[in-house]
């Protein structure tokens, strides 16, 4: 199985079974887990995709980005003007960390088919981000620091 830039090899569980197209496993570093231990992100955006698709839901790129910034707003709600101890106790709380994950699902969603739709594997981009934030932000001048900077500013 194809995970955008990554093989899945067959018979093989976790973390080593991740190769790349020519069938290299992955450094430690590059590591592609499956994601809470049940699916990969190449599967859950076959699932996605097969489910609207199966309902015909077709939405256009435009309505899909406005779709997911609307649920990344449902998500921040519960957390808006409250301190880090309300916080604590708003995720301490069964029934309502249930609702945020929910809105995390349908964070997810909306990412995953926008990402689905237009060919775009999220795990090579994801690695890649973390590649460019790790030249920009080296732990050496970052570490121990109390205020964000960004990365022109160290």
């Amino acid at each position: 199985m194809f995970l955008g830039e990554f093989m899945a090899v067959e018979g093989q569980k976790g973390p080593n079974r991740i190769h790349d197209t020519k069938g290299h496993p992955l450094k430690a570093g590059l590591r592609k887990e499956k994601i809470d231990s049940e699916a990969t992100v190449g599967e859950l955006k076959e699932k996605i995709r097969d489910f609207c698709d199966r309902r015909n839901w077709n939405q256009g790129t435009k309505d899909l980005l406005l779709a997911l910034f609307t649920e990344v707003s449902e998500l921040a709600e519960p957390f808006r003007f409250r301190s880090d101890k309300q916080i604590s106790e708003i995720l301490s709380n069964p029934e309502k960390r249930k609702e945020i994950e929910k809105e995390m699902a349908d964070v997810f969603w909306f990412l995953l088919l926008f990402s689905a739709r237009h060919d775009m594997p999220l795990a090579p981009a994801l690695l890649r981000k973390l590649d460019e934030n790790g030249a920009r932000y080296p732990e050496d001048k970052i570490k121990g620091q109390t205020e964000y900077k960004k990365y022109n500013e160290l």
